[in-house]
């Protein structure tokens, strides 16, 4: 799981992703559902909190999620399944940057 992580990151990182974007990005009924990959003892970057903040207050219904475990991941899609969440945009503001 750990070598995952970060070859999922490096990846990311060498297609020109933006820096702090989540890992993992899934996009069911309409909904993207972020993702964050973390090995056990790893901590979220200060460019990681700031476009998760931006990401959270944009979409408080769905917040970017931090996983450790592949379990967590599994459980999470388990969960979007299940629920098939359903949120009202129309009353959502447009974030802004700076």
């Amino acid at each position: 799981y750990k070598q995952r992580c970060f070859k999922i990151g490096n990846a990311n990182k060498s297609k020109g992703k933006l820096k702090g974007f989540p890992d993992i990005g899934i996009k069911f009924n309409g909904i993207l559902y972020t993702i964050e990959l973390k090995i056990e003892k790893g901590v979220v970057s200060p460019d990681q909190e700031e476009l998760h903040t931006i990401f959270n207050a944009d979409c408080p219904a769905i917040p970017v999620r931090i996983f450790r475990t592949a379990y967590e991941v599994y459980c999470y899609c388990r969960w979007i399944v299940d629920t098939n969440l359903k949120i009202d945009f129309t009353n959502l503001k447009p974030f802004s940057i700076g």
